[in-house]
């Protein structure tokens, strides 16, 4: 900037004939007119030139001078502002924080028509399950700071705010935080879509399943004490959530809204981490497809309004047609009449065992309980994690647990999981009793429309206990996996995974035709047969940046 200024200021000095060009037009008038009149007085002429031409010609330098200075002025002020905003943008630039990563998992399942949680399936897939994420922090103050993170968690999903609050740290030992959060109390449940941060290629579901949202809206404090070798963080927090989805994996249960509060306690002792939460919940759990679907299947729904309308029949309705059925048999053969009077009589009292009374919208409450605790030294690693919990209703109540042992061979190290979970809450979702008739009196090829009946009464009775299976988990799962760190930032990893289904339990191997309404329905439930044992393979590419 420096050269170009003093270019400037040298073409203007170099080239002044072009201000006095109205100087010398007066000059050639004067001496045209003196010609033309015949004078012969040349000096005074001379002085008379002289006396107009000094006075402006002296002017018009003075003048340029002022205006070359002026610029120059200009152009330093000018130079001078660019490099303060160029300092003061470099300085914003070098304490803001960007960091990012992408986990980019797939795998597949050996079992077809089946879908682990809604994800992964018979084929190979890497969209469902890839994470990505961009987080920004940025001081406000000395003692306060800003950070937004956006994420996405499928490929097929746009990014959103998962992170947005304002963090005041009062003193050295006090953080208080308000706005979006995640929600505390797992070992990683703040960095769970990191995969860079954990060995295995995603979480053991088995614990990280349950957790019924991952983010908030509130307010924690954060107090950390040192006890000599001793590091504890206590972390009480509150906050709310609006119209975020209830599910398990990718299997939508309900929308829910809360209000809850709980405290998580983390102690670091070396190489030693142990971590304890308690968190206790008010839900309003709204559009629940769970008691949509128990609702049609019991009590039947009006699908065409008319007269009459075009309705799907539940279990009581073809019940109450079956006991006009048995009435209108007694009273046209008066022979059997005690026999179809008293069939009429059972079904009529059956129908009281088919209430829609599995309910899991509306107010309920909620707690969990999570334990957690892990080693991780210069080569070994071993991390445990126990939870137990869940919302009351229909949403399943669980006990679960995982532990992983893994060793570094340099940039390799290879692990294993074994990973179980088991609802606890089973009775809420206690199965229907099958519908009784009694065959003989319905073997004539005439009443065989109320034997069909019957038939269809049993059908959607096993339809019912079957999805009431799908929110009753049990399951317990081993995981060989390894983890290969070629440069920093980059992990690769790959898992296979034995997965047993215990029971009459789907566990998390759902059937796809439940799930998505695709796959190829077995069976007179409609579901695909349940199958006893998995084999899921998982890969993942994990950077941090």
């Amino acid at each position: 900037m420096t050269e170009k200024k003093y270019s400037v200021a040298w073409s203007v000095r170099e080239h002044p004939y072009q201000l006095y060009v109205g100087g010398w037009r007066k000059m050639a008038l004067m001496v045209f007119l003196l010609a033309f009149c015949g004078m012969t007085a040349s000096v005074y002429a001379s002085e008379l030139f002289l006396s107009e031409l000094a006075p402006a010609k002296l002017a018009s330098a003075s003048s340029d001078t002022a205006r070359i200075e002026a610029l120059e002025e200009q152009l330093a002020q000018l130079t001078q502002d660019q490099e303060t905003q160029r300092s003061t943008l470099e300085d914003l630039l070098n304490r803001v924080d960007i960091t990012g990563y992408v986990s980019l998992r797939g795998g597949k399942l050996n079992e077809k028509d089946f879908t682990y949680l809604g994800a992964l399936e018979d084929e190979w897939s890497f969209s469902s399950e890839t994470t990505f994420g961009i987080q920004i922090k940025a001081p406000l103050a000395d003692s306060a700071s800003v950070l937004l993170q956006f994420s996405g968690d499928s490929l097929e999903s746009q990014a959103e705010v998962d992170w947005a609050f304002l963090e005041y740290r009062a003193s050295s030992a006090v953080t208080v935080r308000g706005g979006r959060l995640r929600v505390p109390g797992f070992m990683v449940s703040e960095y769970r879509e990191v995969g860079y941060a954990y060995p295995w290629v995603q979480t053991p579901l088995e614990v990280y399943g349950l957790t019924p949202f991952l983010r908030y809206e509130g307010l924690d404090l954060r107090y950390f004490l040192t006890l000599g070798e001793v590091d504890l963080r206590f972390n009480p927090f509150i906050g709310s959530t609006r119209n975020q989805e209830l599910s398990v994996g990718r299997v939508r249960y309900a929308e829910q809204n809360s209000q809850f509060g709980g405290l998580d306690i983390q102690l670091n002792y070396h190489a030693i981490t142990a971590r304890f939460s308690y968190s206790k919940y008010d839900f309003d759990i709204v559009g629940a497809t769970w008691d949509e679907s128990m609702e049609i299947l019991i009590e039947g729904q009006e699908i065409v309004p008319g007269n009459p309308p075009v309705e799907f029949l539940g279990i009581v309705d073809i019940i109450d047609s079956l006991v006009g059925a048995a009435a209108g048999v007694a009273l046209s053969d008066p022979a059997q009449a005690a026999a179809y009077n008293a069939e009429a009589a059972s079904f009529a009292a059956q129908r009281m065992n088919y209430s829609n009374d599995s309910i899991m919208g509306g107010d309920q409450n909620a707690e969990y309980f999570s334990l957690g605790l892990s080693y991780d030294s210069e080569y070994t690693l071993i991390m445990a994690e126990v939870i137990k919990g869940g919302i009351d209703g229909a949403f399943p109540d669980a006990e679960g647990g995982y532990v992983t042992f893994g060793y570094r061979f340099g940039n390799w190290m290879p692990h294993l999981t074994y990973a179980t979970i088991k609802s606890t809450d089973d009775s809420e979702r206690d199965p229907l009793p099958d519908f009784l008739a009694t065959d003989a009196l319905w073997a004539s090829p005439a009443l065989a429309e109320v034997a069909a009946g019957i038939e269809g009464v049993n059908t959607l009775v096993n339809l019912v206990n079957e999805t009431r299976n799908l929110s009753s988990p049990d399951q317990c799962s081993w995981t060989l996996g390894l983890r290969w760190d070629p440069i920093s930032g980059v992990a690769v990893k790959v898992e296979y995974q034995y997965i047993e289904l215990r029971g009459e339990s789907y566990g998390y191997i759902l059937p796809k035709s439940i799930v998505d309404g695709s796959g190829g329905a077995v069976g007179a439930t409609g579901f695909q047969d349940k199958v006893d044992n998995v084999d899921v393979i998982k890969v993942s590419l994990d950077l941090v940046f």
